[in-house]
């Protein structure tokens, strides 16, 4: 019952602030929607079954319009060209794709994912709006996190059953908590009082969540993400007072508390990617998925503008040797984005898809690179926050198909949100 209140409570209240205080909280709706209202959660057949993000997609939608002529175009900006060009060419694929009623229902989704991002931007304008986004996403992902500490592991020794609509398996949820974990860590670092509190209680329940999933490329994520921050924080130029002090302690702190946390099954889960390192072809391991990629890139030779939406899971058996063990099925997920997306979009979507990433990251470092200058180490620790997640998912999702998940372009929508409102202050100030 406490979860089905709290999920309309936020519903209202998002729908409420939206119009009453900032259009941000429109986008804050959307992103709970995604974390609260799945088929997993227990609660879900106890409330009407109506498509609650598809009303909050048309609310920003409808926002970004009205507010369209308050702040600079957002066609200005290389991020929003790129999402725009990868929309379009994903809907070309149709008429090439080896599945067109698949490519249909996925691009159609897809398509849904890019327009709510692209008016979203319109919509996050100051960083006390983006402050309020993150903040929604990190209580989504604590959601999840305190979901899961109650449901625990299964017989199998890991969670499972539990996702969101875009990623039913756990592997993909814990990806996306990857992103809430970096933010944590952020938010520790630079706020005080109950808001360092609240990263504190958010952070223990997401990386506890973690451990209990027992995602390995998750792992990998918040290690990468997390030690991007640090690593960044350390060597920074700008001045902080008692920063590498304040560093090594929190190393320090982050060690201990992890230490509390993992147990002999995470552990046993961590050493496991050693050992299955060793690529074999007579026993599914976690390397198996070397051959799946190998067998993605030979594909895309015979398909270089790409096979549309699944297409690698429709002709894998095709390209997968018939020596490879696969688990009993030869159609088989490729088991990376990127591989993923060479196969669904080809090489020429791909080559829109890395710019895409590209242009997210050298605006970070644009900002970086003028928060250094002017020593400014708010900007600086919020451009390195959003590195380190950016950075960490991108690790996560090297080893799954996240290709048009969600997660990925809500960090595009905060990275190029936050460029804007940094390039607005910043002309404001030379003039």
């Amino acid at each position: 019952m406490l979860s089905i209140l709290m999920f309309y409570a936020s519903q209202f209240g998002c729908y409420v602030l939206s119009l009453a205080r900032t259009p941000a909280f429109a986008v804050v709706g959307y992103i709970l929607i995604y974390f609260l209202y799945d088929r997993t959660r227990w609660w879900y057949f106890n409330i009407p079954e109506i498509s609650y993000s598809f009303f909050m997609s048309a609310t920003i939608l409808f926002l970004a319009i009205v507010h369209k002529n308050k702040s600079p175009s957002i066609f200005k900006e290389r991020i929003t060209v790129f999402l725009c060009l990868l929309g379009i060419y994903f809907l070309l694929a149709n008429f090439w794709a080896v599945s067109s009623e698949i490519h249909e229902y996925d691009a159609s989704n897809f398509i849904k994912v890019l327009l709510v991002i692209v008016a979203s931007i319109k919509l996050v304008n100051t960083r006390n709006d983006l402050n309020i986004v993150i903040w929604s996403y990190i209580a989504g992902s604590a959601y999840i996190g305190f979901y899961i500490l109650e449901t625990g592991r299964t017989s199998y020794g890991r969670v499972e059953g539990i996702g969101v609509v875009d990623a039913p398996d756990v592997n993909g949820l814990a990806a996306s908590l990857v992103i809430g974990t970096v933010f944590c860590l952020y938010y520790f670092w630079v706020k005080k009082g109950f808001a360092k509190f609240a990263a504190i209680i958010a952070g223990a329940l997401i990386v506890n969540a973690l451990v209990l999933m027992n995602s390995r490329g998750a792992f990998l994520g918040v290690f990468i993400g997390a030690g991007w921050f640090v690593f960044h924080l350390y060597r920074s130029k700008v001045q902080i007072k008692y920063k590498k002090l304040k560093v090594i302690l929190l190393v320090l702190t982050g060690v201990s508390c992890l230490a509390v946390v993992l147990d002999q099954s995470a552990i046993e889960r961590m050493l496991s990617i050693k050992e299955e390192s060793t690529l074999t072809k007579d026993k599914q391991t976690g390397s198996t998925r070397v051959f799946f990629w190998l067998a993605s890139v030979e594909m895309s030779f015979d398909y270089p503008f790409g096979g549309g939406a699944r297409s690698f899971i429709l002709l894998s058996p095709n390209y997968i040797p018939e020596d490879i063990d696969t688990g009993g099925s030869k159609n088989r997920a490729v088991h990376s984005t990127w591989f993923q997306g060479l196969t669904e979009v080809g090489y020429p979507g791909m080559v829109i898809f890395m710019g895409l990433l590209l242009a997210t990251f050298f605006s970070l470092r644009r900002v970086v690179k003028r928060a250094v200058s002017e020593n400014n180490s708010d900007k600086f620790l919020f451009a390195i926050g959003l590195e380190g997640a950016f950075f960490g998912y991108l690790t996560a999702i090297t080893f799954l198909d996240r290709f048009r998940g969600l997660s990925l372009y809500l960090l595009i929508l905060m990275v190029v949100a936050f460029y804007r409102i940094d390039k607005q202050d910043s002309e404001r100030l030379t003039n």
